[in-house]
């Protein structure tokens, strides 16, 4: 008969754990999508339960929160992990950031805030090597004094990331105001971008809303290559998971980090010019011959047997054309374009097949799913034509895309140096209104005089003395200031002259413009008495 063991409900079952060694740590590398490098781990606790076995986190861990342990273990945790940290430094893998879940109710104090610190400073670990997670349902709900605790880390170097994102209900407004600088895509949204048009919906908006937020973006889960290609077009700098690389023991780290072991990167986006073919057929024999049909021709052709190769192909290249049966067991042709219509829009969708189900196949081309319907058998000659037209369709409208987004580029460019231009004349507008200004309350008379001797600037002293109190804007100077001598302007611009106006002896004093400044022209001045 076998034994039923009962949950984990006693604290003491907790305390016998940490004290005989019975938790552990694994370590997940995350891998830097751009270049495939390792640059750090996210540590996984595990408990080996002499009666249970090895019991990941989400079977006991509600428990131990229940027996009011969890700062007791999550200490445990932070210890261990920098400890580890250490041990890679002495190695010399400097840098590596490690990731630890910590449940939000040990933030009500600042007791692991201290032993964080504390820890940091004793092992010569910097804060910005660690990164603490915690889940979007607690962390939305968290009291104040988290949210302070968590600030004061954060002002440390020590980086905090909201874990399994899109399993809460967070809103933008909640997430603006968390002390946050990582979000974590939960692996139940990244298992399903590759073939659930909602799924990739979701994550391209949660990808928009991190880069909003300024956050960084680690996706978790990764298990396929067409996942991993998904996340690289959306820019996403993290990713972690089987694909990469099961949760191993710190030995298994060390000859990982020791062999330099680098992940290849995602493949680039579709280069100008390049063509890719994906054939979708349950028949074998038909695949076959639409090799032999396109085989020299400029395009490359992958080829799918179900639905599900066809998405992981479709999200791994950069596939322009897609040609698929329309009777298979699992999916009828119509539906698979369809959901491929949602995943890829701009991809130019076509039927081939021997039946022809008129309802389904209208109702396709009613709703836009596919471009065309083609028939088996075919003719060789027709379909390559069929192809490459398919493939112009969809070059005219990447062409058009490219012409749109460069358009949008130049339009911004325009509007920064307009706005350059605006803020520019309102700051010279500003100071010449202050000059004009300044020169108003100053009581020399001044004049500003154009290159043809007509006054462009006159301040109140001038208009008083040489006009009566009239503006001489507009006037010529030689008309204003009283004959002596030598009259014409020209012959204000060689050094000094006295005039008498009123029974008052001024010196004319003129400067010219244009040195220092785009200015033209002349700005003169009356001097009462000099040299009298």
């Amino acid at each position: 008969m076998s034994t039923v063991v009962a949950p984990v409900t006693a604290a003491t079952d907790v305390r016998h754990a940490l004290a005989a060694g019975q938790f552990g740590l694994v370590f997940q590398p995350q891998i830097h999508l751009a270049t495939g490098q390792v640059v750090g781990f996210e540590a996984l606790l595990r408990w080996h339960h002499p009666q249970r076995g090895v019991l990941a986190p989400s079977e006991f861990l509600p428990d131990i929160e229940r027996c009011g342990l969890a700062a007791d273990v999550a200490r445990w945790v932070i210890e261990q992990g920098v400890l580890q940290l250490r041990a890679w430094e002495d190695l010399g893998h400097r840098g590596l950031q490690m990731a630890v879940n910590v449940p939000v109710s040990v933030f009500n104090d600042d007791g692991i805030t201290v032993l964080l610190q504390d820890l940091l400073a004793r092992h010569e670990i910097s804060g910005n090597q660690i990164e603490l997670e915690l889940t979007e349902r607690t962390l939305t709900d968290a009291l104040p004094a988290v949210v302070q605790n968590l600030q004061a880390l954060r002002r440390q170097g020590i980086a905090v990331a909201i874990d399994d994102f899109g399993t809460g209900y967070s809103n933008l407004r909640q997430l603006a105001g968390l002390p946050l600088d990582c979000l974590k895509i939960d692996l139940s949204i990244v298992q399903g971008v590759v073939t659930d048009p909602s799924d990739a919906m979701v994550a391209r908006m949660t990808c928009e809303i991190a880069r909003a937020l300024k956050l960084r973006i680690v996706v978790e889960g990764v298990e396929t290559e067409g996942q991993l290609q998904f996340f690289s077009n959306l820019r996403c700098e993290l990713a972690q998971g089987f694909f990469f690389a099961r949760p191993m023991e710190a030995a298994d780290t060390m000859a990982m980090l020791a062999s330099g072991r680098a992940f290849a990167p995602a493949a680039p986006q579709l280069a100008v010019g390049e063509r890719h073919l994906l054939l979708l057929d349950d028949e074998p024999n038909i695949l076959r011959s639409l090799r032999r049909v396109f085989r020299g021709q400029p395009w490359t052709v992958h080829v799918a047997h179900t639905p599900d190769e066809a998405f992981e192909l479709l999200a791994r290249h950069p596939v322009g054309v897609v040609m698929s049966d329309q009777r298979m067991p699992l999916m009828r042709g119509t539906d698979f374009l369809a959901k491929v219509k949602r995943l890829y829009p701009d991809t130019v969708r076509i039927v081939l097949s021997g039946y022809t189900e008129l309802q389904s196949v209208t109702e396709a081309i009613n709703e836009g799913a596919i471009y065309k319907f083609l028939t088996k058998p075919w003719n060789d000659t027709q379909l390559n034509e069929e192809i490459e037209q398919a493939f112009r369709q969809f070059e005219m409208v990447a062409d058009t895309q490219r012409l749109q987004r460069r358009l949008r580029e130049i339009n911004k460019q325009l509007e920064s140096r307009l706005l350059q231009n605006e803020e520019r004349l309102q700051r010279e507008e500003a100071a010449l209104d202050v000059t004009h200004e300044a020169l108003g309350v100053v009581p020399v008379p001044i004049l500003g005089v154009d290159a043809n001797g007509m006054i462009a600037i006159s301040n109140a002293a001038a208009d008083m003395l040489l006009g009566g109190g009239v503006s001489l804007v507009g006037e010529h100077v030689g008309d204003v200031l009283p004959e002596h001598g030598d009259s014409r302007f020209d012959s204000l611009h060689h050094g000094t002259r006295q005039v008498r106006i009123a029974g008052t002896t001024y010196e004319v004093r003129c400067n010219d413009l244009g040195a220092a400044s785009r200015g033209m022209g002349t700005v003169i001045t009356l001097i009462q008495g000099a040299n009298a």
